[in-house]
């Protein structure tokens, strides 16, 4: 497929007392025309490392 850009952003936000401190990703993956976004409750360092090191500049990584 050709992915032009990932976008990886993540924030920590709290739903309640039952959720202090919660981290929340964004993954905004553009292709040929479309934007997928896909959400997930955390995401590692790991993955992110992976990701950059796959698909190099088109990974842009930024906190919200």
């Amino acid at each position: 497929s050709d992915i032009r850009s990932i976008k990886i952003r993540s924030k920590t936000q709290s739903n309640g007392n039952d959720d202090v401190d919660r981290t929340v990703t964004e993954l905004t993956i553009e292709v040929a025309g479309k934007k997928l976004v896909y959400t997930v409750d955390s995401l590692s360092n790991e993955t992110k490392d992976m990701l950059e090191n796959v698909f190099g500049d088109r990974v842009n990584v930024r906190r919200w």
